[in-house]
């Protein structure tokens, strides 16, 4: 399964908005986390592609979220230090599960995230709704 961490240089942990500029993203396997690559945040680079002096707010949330969200849409889970209500709903409405960690450093939360998830949780979230 793959995990995304909310980070700006790779080693802080960050509040997931969309003025944070990217993801480790960490592959998580028999209780271990590999980091797995960097994605910058699409959101991010759209709102300084508008507002390139400010981080003004979003003109259209509703739309720019859904560009977040399928920014992460191969991900099982998103750990940031804080995370927005709307876009947690957003991205649990996508079967992202989110979690806000109080650990600042990137590596020693995605090994947090992999020793708490059960193995057979490892494939990926249980499905949710009625044809689950």
């Amino acid at each position: 399964m793959i995990i995304a961490i909310a980070s700006d240089d790779g080693v802080k942990v960050v509040p997931l908005t969309d003025g944070s500029r990217a993801f480790v993203l960490f592959e998580v396997a028999q209780s271990t986390a590999a980091r797995a690559g960097y994605r910058n945040n699409a959101l991010n680079a759209l709102n300084v592609a508008k507002h390139p002096t400010t981080r003004a707010k979003a003109s259209d949330p509703g739309a720019e979220r859904a560009t977040l969200v399928e920014t992460l849409s191969d991900c099982t889970a998103v750990i940031a230090r804080e995370i927005d209500m709307d876009l947690r709903c957003a991205l649990q409405g996508k079967a992202i599960e989110t979690f806000v960690c109080g650990e600042e450093n990137v590596d020693r939360a995605a090994q947090q995230y992999a020793a708490s998830v059960p193995e057979a949780y490892e494939a990926g979230p249980p499905r949710r709704g009625p044809n689950a």
